[in-house]
Parts: C-alpha cells; sequence; structure tokens
C-alpha cells in the first residue's frame, strides 16, 4: 500500500501545498492580493478612459448618466478646491 499524496500530483514540500506555509508566508499572500487589486482598479480605469473616447468619437449625449459617470470618473482636474 503507498503512503498518502495530496490530490493532482501536489507534493507536500512544494509552496503550492498550503499545510507547508507557515505563518510568517502571509506577507506574500496578501502583497499578491494587493498587486491582484491594483491591477483590477488599472485596468477599470484604461476601460473607463476609452469607453469615455469611444463616446466621444460617435458623439453621444454625454447627458446620459452614464457618460456622466464616466466623465466624473476620467476628469483629471480636481474641483474640489475651488471656492
Amino acid at each position: 500500500m503507498t503512503p498518502w499524496s495530496p490530490p493532482c500530483g501536489v507534493r507536500a514540500n512544494s509552496p503550492t501545498c498550503s499545510a507547508s506555509r507557515h505563518p510568517g508566508e502571509t506577507h506574500g499572500l496578501l502583497h499578491n492580493a494587493g498587486l491582484f487589486l491594483l491591477n483590477v482598479i488599472f485596468g477599470l480605469y484604461i476601460f473607463a478612459v476609452l469607453l469615455r473616447f469611444l463616446l466621444q468619437l460617435v458623439r453621444a449625449d454625454f447627458r446620459n448618466p452614464i457618460a456622466q459617470f464616466l466623465v466624473t470618473i476620467t476628469n483629471r482636474r480636481s474641483n474640489r478646491c475651488a471656492a
């Protein structure tokens, strides 16, 4: 009889096996999660900029709530300091 091994050919001492992780290795996991969130946020912002450009290209009505949202998100000027 052979000893038990994790499914899918994962070795017990490999970095993908959760049993071999040390408590101090969560920094790497949080780092990966942070990079993933930054990547998603940046990708969504680039998508909004491209969508705004496309709406300008087809001369869409910017009174549309979706277009107003895109203008608000992609506006570079800061109106918070205006008095």
